[in-house]
C-alpha cells in the first residue's frame, strides 16, 4: 500500500513548480498534526543503540512474528492483489485517489485534483502517465524505478516474500525516546530499514535513502491505526517526511483484498 507514494511524486511534479522545490523524493502517505502512535513519531532519528549482535536468525524471528501479528503468512500469501481509495495531502495539495496494486510488480493509480484527473500505470519495465490535459507520455525512467522500490517497500509485499530477501537486526533503535525494533531490508530495488513495535510487533516505521530528485535524502515514513482489511491487518493512515519537511500524509478509505482486474489497465 505503500506504493501508492510513488504517484504521488508525478502529481507534485505536475501541480508544483520544481524551482521552488530543494529537493523532491518519493512522497508516500501522512498524517499532518498529533503523532499517530504514540511510541514512535520523531522524524529526525538518533543513532541506533544496538544492544545486541547483528543476527540474520534473530531478524527472521522478529519478522515471523511481524507476518503473524500482520495476519499469518497464509493469509499473506493468498493476497494477489489489492485495491484501495484514498485522500492525500501532498505539499499542500488535496487530492483523493484510487489505486491497485497487483503483485509482485503492476501498479495503477488516479488522481482527481482541481487541475484535472492524473493517470499512472506501471508493469515491471514499462510505464505510462497520463496528466489533465489527456496526453499520454512514457513514464520517466527515475519515476518508473522509484514506483518499483515504494512496491518492495509495501508490507504486503514484505511479508510475501522475505525469506528470498537480505534481512539484518540492527539491534534496538531509539525512536521518540521508546525502543523498536531495527531491521535492515534489502529487496529487488531498495534498501530500507522496518521499525517494528517490540510489544505488538507491528511496523511502525520505514526509512530509507530516497534519490528520485538527484540527491539522497532521508525520508521517514510513520505507519498507524492498523485496521483489519479481510483477514490481515494494515495501516489506515500515515505521514512522510523527507529531510524534515513533511511531504504527504494520508488516510486509507477503503480497501479490497483480491478484486477482480482488468489486465488492460497495465497497457
Amino acid at each position: 500500500m505503500q506504493a501508492i507514494s510513488a504517484l504521488l511524486t508525478a502529481v507534485v511534479f505536475i501541480l508544483t513548480p520544481r524551482p521552488a522545490l530543494h529537493s523532491l523524493p518519493v512522497p508516500n502517505r501522512g498524517h499532518d498534526g498529533p503523532p499517530l502512535v504514540t511510541f514512535c513519531s520523531l522524524i529526525h532519528l538518533p543513532g541506533p543503540a544496538v544492544v545486541f549482535p547483528r543476527d540474520s536468525a534473530r531478524a527472521a524471528a522478529i519478522l515471523t512474528r511481524t507476518a503473524d501479528a500482520i495476519g499469518g503468512p497464509d493469509a499473506l500469501m493468498r493476497i494477489r492483489a489489492i485495491s484501495l481509495r484514498s485522500a492525500e495531502t501532498v505539499m499542500g495539495t488535496t487530492v483523493s485517489s484510487e489505486a491497485i496494486i497487483v503483485y509482485p510488480d503492476r501498479y495503477w493509480s488516479r488522481f482527481e485534483t482541481g487541475a484535472g484527473s492524473v493517470t499512472m500505470a506501471v508493469a515491471g519495465e514499462s510505464g505510462w502517465l497520463m496528466g489533465p490535459s489527456g496526453e499520454r507520455i512514457p513514464l520517466p525512467e527515475t519515476q518508473r524505478k522509484g514506483i518499483l522500490a515504494s512496491l518492495d517497500r509495501d508490507l504486503i509485499t514484505i511479508f510475501k516474500d522475505w525469506r528470498r530477501r537480505n534481512v539484518r537486526d540492527n539491534g534496538i533503535r531509539i525512536f521518540e525516546g521508546r525502543e523498536c525494533h531495527d531491521l535492515l531490508v534489502t529487496g529487488a530495488y531498495t534498501a530500507f530499514h522496518l521499525l517494528v513495535n517490540p510489544d505488538t510487533f507491528l511496523p511502525v516505521a520505514l526509512i530509507y535513502s530516497d534519490d528520485t530528485a538527484g540527491a539522497p535524502v532521508e525520508t521517514v515514513e510513520l505507519l498507524a491505526d492498523y485496521k483489519p482489511y479481510g483477514d490481515i491487518l494494515l495501516p489506515s493512515r500515515s505521514l512522510v517526511k523527507s529531510g524534515g519537511t513533511l511531504m504527504s500524509q494520508s488516510t486509507i478509505l477503503t480497501t479490497t483484498i483480491n478484486p477482480d482486474i482488468d489486465p488492460s489497465l497495465f497497457k
